[in-house]
């Protein structure tokens, strides 16, 4: 019978391994996987792409509490750009240090349906920290 933990090590797999989830219906892999042991349990694509958002969520909503707890000071960066199709795109990054280890990470890509005005990308960055309820920070 599987079980949750066998599918999260698939999730873990797929995700470290820039794997498509399409991986798991692959031949040579099922025959690797399930030589000797013909009942092994292999998650679907769908499973494994429906665990993985579980995960991230999850994962999200543990550094969102983080960040609000931290006591010391975040410092956000951003980053914008145009696609070869002109569309535009906001990165945000976050900055701290937690256990004298200095942390940086990325918060979140998005698309920005407006030009890279100033006025635009200040709502992006405030619909951000809503997003990561770090608005009271």
């Amino acid at each position: 019978m599987p079980t949750f933990f066998d599918s999260m090590e698939f999730v873990r797999w797929v995700s470290e391994s820039y794997r498509p989830f399409a991986v798991a219906t692959d031949p040579p892999l099922l025959r690797l996987l399930k030589n000797g042991r013909p009942n092994f349990f292999v998650p679907s694509p769908r499973m494994i792409s429906r665990d993985a958002k579980i995960v991230f969520a999850v994962r999200r909503k543990k550094l969102s509490d983080m960040l609000v707890a931290y006591a010391g000071r975040l410092h956000f960066g951003t980053d914008c750009w145009s696609s070869p199709n002109h569309r535009a795109f906001i990165a945000f990054t976050v900055h701290l240090e937690l256990r004298g280890r200095w942390l940086s990470m990325l918060l979140d890509i998005v698309e920005l349906a407006k030009s890279h005005s100033g006025a635009n990308l200040a709502t992006a960055f405030a619909d951000m920290l809503v997003d990561w309820a770090c608005k009271t920070r």
